[in-house]
């Protein structure tokens, strides 16, 4: 029976050695490969969560943005429809203008002439400005509801209507005006 129980205690002592075997592999796989997976899928877990937590954040924000952007479209729409300042005098194209308004209102005898150097301010400068004309009341009236609505950001600061002659209607005009623009 020697032989038998030498053959159980070897199979005894390798069972031992095979479990021991099996626990420090175990042990290896849990501090090696299972621990530090783990903590790796939590971390990841957590800058997911943040991720999350951001889209959402971001998510909001964009859902405002349709609301900006058609603001925006209307504001321009608006801001269209006023008078410009340009960054310059521009004087002779100012001139052209009124010189083509006045011939398409039939009026006579135009005359322009600046008044002093351009005042300046912190916003804008102004240069003044007189204009004399001749013709018709209808005709002039015209002509200054056209000049009104000429995209220059004009002032009147005085407007004189002397009649010529009352039975044709013929009025002479002297108006005096200040014209506004930025520094360039």
């Amino acid at each position: 029976m020697a032989p038998l129980k030498s053959q159980i205690d070897w199979c005894t002592r390798m069972q031992l050695c095979l479990l021991g075997g099996i626990l420090v592999v175990g042990a290896i796989f849990y501090v090696g490969g299972y621990r530090p997976q783990n903590a790796r899928m939590a971390q990841l877990q957590a800058e997911m969560a943040t991720a999350r937590n951001d889209l959402s954040a971001n998510t909001a924000r964009a859902q405002g943005l349709a609301a900006v952007a058609a603001d925006i479209l209307r504001l321009r729409a608006q801001l269209a429809d006023f008078k410009t300042l340009p960054t310059n005098l521009e004087l002779g194209e100012f001139v052209t203008e009124i010189t083509q308004l006045s011939r398409r209102a039939n009026l006579h005898k135009l005359e322009y002439s600046l008044s002093g150097a351009p005042r300046p301010g912190k916003q804008y400068n102004e240069q003044a400005m007189t204009l004399k004309f001749d013709g018709d009341f209808r005709d002039v009236f015209a002509f200054l509801r056209r000049a009104e609505d000429l995209q220059r950001l004009t002032r009147v600061s005085s407007i004189t209507i002397h009649d010529v002659d009352l039975l044709s209607g013929s009025v002479r005009v002297d108006l005096s005006m200040n014209l506004y623009f930025s520094e360039g």
